[in-house]
């Protein structure tokens, strides 16, 4: 039995009723689902993000469903998300590394990292975009201050994202 079908049987709860359970399921190949929304567009539903979600081990059980659907809309078109946090998101991408708020203002030639901080701080916090589309993997020298600093790179899902933003 392949990992997948593990959680065949279990349902992921409707974002609008929460009497309802879906049940996605991995055919092999593609994942599928009973909801409605799956039925009429043929595209991923909340019920598969949070089905692949809990495959990977994470707890979706406090996320809102408005944050998944979000990411999911994002996921359909990341030009919807806003400049700064696009060019934060291909700063990451181009420079390969992971880097610190002043490395990447600079690589945007910006003279404040405070104009990449907040905005750096919401692409890694869970109650903006869940899955979260960077995040922090620890401290080393930075390039621009010489001090320690924390670092940050793109999740699996940022990444997925800056690269339909290079297209």
């Amino acid at each position: 039995m392949i990992q997948e079908d593990l959680f065949n049987y279990m349902g992921v709860p409707s974002a609008h009723d929460p009497n309802k359970e879906f049940h996605p399921k991995f055919d092999g190949t593609n994942w599928v689902c009973d909801c409605e929304h799956y039925k009429t567009y043929k595209t991923d539903c909340r019920h598969i993000l949070v089905k692949q979600l809990q495959l990977k081990g994470q707890d979706v059980s406090g996320v809102r469903d408005t944050s998944i659907e979000a990411y999911l809309e994002i996921m359909a078109d990341p030009q919807k998300l806003e400049d700064i946090y696009q060019d934060i998101m291909k700063a990451l991408l181009k420079m390969d590394k992971p880097s610190t708020d002043r490395e990447i203002a600079r690589f945007l030639l910006f003279s404040d990292p405070n104009k990449v901080r907040p905005r750096r701080f919401e692409l890694a916090d869970s109650d903006r975009f869940f899955p979260t589309l960077i995040h922090e993997v620890g401290k080393r020298e930075c390039d621009v201050t010489k001090k320690k600093a924390y670092v940050w790179e793109l999740t699996e899902h940022g990444r997925k994202i800056a690269l339909q933003l290079e297209d």
